[in-house]
C-alpha cells in the first residue's frame, strides 16, 4: 500500500460527494449535449488511432499501446470535476460527463484487457465495482443527503474545497511518482505526451460548457486497478505512469487553450 491507494480513492470520495449535495435532479437535458460528434471523435477515437497506430509501427510495445488505450477508455477522471467546476462548469453537465465515460468504460475496458488476459469477466467485475464505490456510491449519499439534511453553503464551500485540496495532492503525487518512469523511457513517454496534446486540442472546443480538463483527465486510478487485476506486463504499467506525468499539465493547456477560444469568440457574438 502507498499514499496513492489512500488518496486517490479519499479524493474521488470528496469530490463525488460535494457533486451529489450540489445536484439537482429535475434537469435530465444534460445527457443530450455528451452525444455529441465531435466529442467522441476528438477524445476517443483520434487518440486511439493515434496509439493503434504507434503501436503498429513499433514506436510503442503492444502492452504500452494497451495501457495508454486503457487511459483513453478509462472516462473522466473525478479530479476533472475540481477543475471543471472552478471554472463554472455546470453539475449537470459534469454528472453526465462522468456518467458517460463511466459507461463507455464499463463496455470497453474489459475488451481492450482480453488482449493480455483470459480474465475479461474478471476485469469487467473491477471496473464495475469501482466505479460503483468511487463515484456513483459517493454521488448518491450526497443526493440522499442533501434531500433530508441539506449542507448550508457555506459548509458545502468548505466541503468543495476539501475536495478540491485533495485533487492538488493527488497531482502533486502523481507527478512525482511518475517522473522516474518519464525520464527512463522516453520514446513512450513522448508517445503519451502526443496522446495528451490530442486530448487537450480536442477538449479546449469543450470552452462553452467549461469541460475542457475532464476531456483529458482520466480515470488512472481504475486503470492501476485494470492492469493490476490482469496482471498485465510492465510496459503497461509504465504508460500508465507516462500518461499520469502529462496528463495535468495537458488539462491546464486544455483550459488556456479554451479560456483563449472564448475570448476570441466574444466578439463575434457582439
Amino acid at each position: 500500500m502507498n499514499i496513492l491507494t489512500i488518496l486517490s480513492p479519499l479524493s474521488a470520495w470528496l469530490v463525488m460527494l460535494s457533486l451529489g449535495l450540489g445536484a439537482d435532479t429535475r434537469d435530465r437535458a444534460a445527457w443530450r449535449h455528451e452525444l455529441s460528434a465531435r466529442y467522441w471523435l476528438g477524445v476517443y477515437v483520434l487518440p486511439l488511432l493515434l496509439v493503434l497506430a504507434c503501436a503498429g509501427s513499433g514506436l510503442v510495445s503492444a502492452a504500452g499501446g494497451l495501457g495508454l488505450a486503457l487511459c483513453i477508455l478509462s472516462g473522466s477522471g473525478t479530479s476533472g470535476v475540481a477543475w471543471a467546476r472552478a471554472r463554472g462548469a455546470d453539475n449537470h453537465r459534469i454528472t453526465s460527463r462522468l456518467a458517460g465515460g463511466a459507461l463507455l468504460a464499463l463496455v470497453s475496458m474489459p475488451l481492450a484487457a482480453a488482449w493480455v488476459t483470459t480474465d475479461a469477466l474478471g476485469v469487467a467485475l473491477t471496473v464495475f465495482v469501482t466505479l460503483v464505490l468511487a463515484q456513483w456510491l459517493p454521488w448518491q449519499v450526497g443526493r440522499w443527503w442533501k434531500a433530508r439534511r441539506p449542507l448550508a453553503p457555506q459548509a458545502l464551500r468548505r466541503l468543495e474545497q476539501a475536495a478540491s485540496a485533495s485533487v492538488v495532492a493527488l497531482i502533486v503525487v502523481v507527478a512525482w511518482q511518475s517522473l522516474p518512469e518519464l525520464l527512463a523511457h522516453p520514446r513512450l513517454a513522448a508517445v503519451a505526451a502526443a496522446v495528451a496534446m490530442v486530448l487537450a486540442v480536442a477538449s479546449a472546443f469543450d470552452a462553452p460548457a467549461k469541460l475542457e480538463a475532464m476531456g483529458v483527465v482520466k480515470n488512472l486510478t481504475l486503470v492501476t486497478l485494470v492492469l493490476t487485476q490482469s496482471d498485465a506486463p510492465q510496459d503497461a504499467m509504465t504508460a500508465l505512469a507516462a500518461f499520469g506525468a502529462v496528463m495535468y499539465p495537458a488539462a491546464w493547456l486544455a483550459s488556456r487553450g479554451g479560456m483563449a477560444l472564448t475570448r476570441t469568440a466574444a466578439p463575434d457574438r457582439g
